[in-house]
Order: structure tokens, then sequence, then C-alpha cells
């Protein structure tokens, strides 16, 4: 019986620790793809997007879609090339979907995304962080198992 409770405990850690190895996976693949988001802010990447001649790219914004279970990535422009891009994203902005562009997590893993329903955009050219109400607390659970990802506006992702 005692060899019952043993071999019954390991398999419990064991899928404690798969849980928590599949959360943190999952983070780091999260990062490095807001990463890749913030990258094209900074280097003013247009490939993927169209924009007319008389546009000026703003920035680039990810959110996560809970419909689809995708982070989205878009693109923020304003019409007119001396018009500047405003600070806040707010009037005045255009947007467009980066169709190829997602984050899909790995249904393999289940592991869920919350808190992440607000836009998170890094403006261009310097990858500022722009966040309507502030920038979310990104949270990842499997099981019992979590971990969280923050984005500070000076464009940290941690």
């Amino acid at each position: 019986m005692a060899v019952i409770g043993i071999l019954a405990s390991i398999i419990v850690v064991n899928f404690a620790n798969i849980n928590d190895r599949d959360v943190v996976l999952e983070k780091e693949r999260l990062i490095s793809f807001l990463h890749q988001v913030q990258n094209r802010a900074l280097t003013g990447d247009i490939s993927g997007i169209s924009l007319a001649s008389s546009q000026r790219l703003c920035g680039f914004g990810a959110r996560y879609d809970s419909n689809s279970e995708k982070v989205i990535v878009k693109y923020y422009y304003v019409s007119g090339l001396d018009l500047k891009c405003p600070s806040g994203f707010s009037s005045g902005v255009l947007e467009g979907t980066v169709s190829e562009e997602q984050f899909v997590p790995d249904e393999k893993k289940k592991v869920k995304i919350s808190g992440f329903s607000k836009e998170i955009i890094f403006s261009v050219p310097d990858g500022r962080v722009w966040c309507s109400g502030g920038c979310p607390t990104i949270t990842l659970t499997k099981g019992s198992s979590g971990t969280q990802i923050k984005i500070e506006s000076g464009g940290e992702i941690r």
C-alpha cells in the first residue's frame, strides 16, 4: 500500500511540473512574439502592410482576441505626411490588420491567456508603449500553475 502511495505522489508531482513547464514555455513564446511586434515599430518595418505614399506609419499594436484565441497584430497610421502621429493613438489614427502575423497558443499545451483584452501599441520609431487605461498584466495559466507578463510604458516586457 505504501508503494502505491509513493507512486501516486510521484505522478501528481510530475503533472505539476509539466503544467509549470508548459506555462513557462508559452510565456517565453508570447514575450518573444511581443518583442517581434515591438521591433517592427523600432525599425519601421512595413513589410506585409500597404500604406499609400500619403500615409505615415505611427505604430504596431497587439491584442488577444478571446474568440479566436489568437493575438492579432494591427498597424496604425495617419493619412497625410504633414500630420504627426498623436501621442495617445486616439483621434485621427486609422488602423489595419497585419493578417499574416499572429500568435497562436500551442493547442497541445492548453495554456489559458487572460488579462490581455486591452491593446498594447508600440510607437514608431521609438517603440514606446501606449495602452488605453494602463498596460495590462497578462496571465497565463494551466491547472494550478500560472505566471504573468508585465508590460511597462517604457517598452520593457517581462
